[in-house]
């Protein structure tokens, strides 16, 4: 009686098997990371660290040009504006001179 029990239970576990555990899930799959792999890390770390550097350098550079480039149009702008204002006034004080010899 208890052979047939246990050979019906081998049956089932037979059609349905309990689910293989995935090695990322499974703890006794864990193998520390070797001495020359932690090296690796560093290293990698370490240049991602050197490339960040550059690469903010190389945008606070071009921050400081674009803020250069954007002063220098502002500048010429008024500058234009400046001299029509003065040519504006000139003009006037042309046509006033004339009214006044007329």
């Amino acid at each position: 009686h208890e052979l047939t029990q246990e050979l019906a239970e081998f049956d089932r576990l037979r059609v349905n098997p309990p689910p293989i555990p995935t090695p990322a899930h499974a703890a006794c799959f864990y193998v520390a990371p070797s001495d020359a792999e932690l090296e690796r890390r560093e290293a990698y770390q370490h240049q991602k660290k050197l490339r960040m550097k550059e690469h903010k350098k190389l945008v606070l550079a071009g921050r400081k040009r674009a803020k250069a480039f954007n002063a220098s149009v502002r500048s010429r702008t008024n500058q234009e504006v400046r001299n029509e204002k003065r040519k504006r006034e000139k003009d006037e004080d042309a046509s006033q001179a004339r009214l006044a010899v007329e």
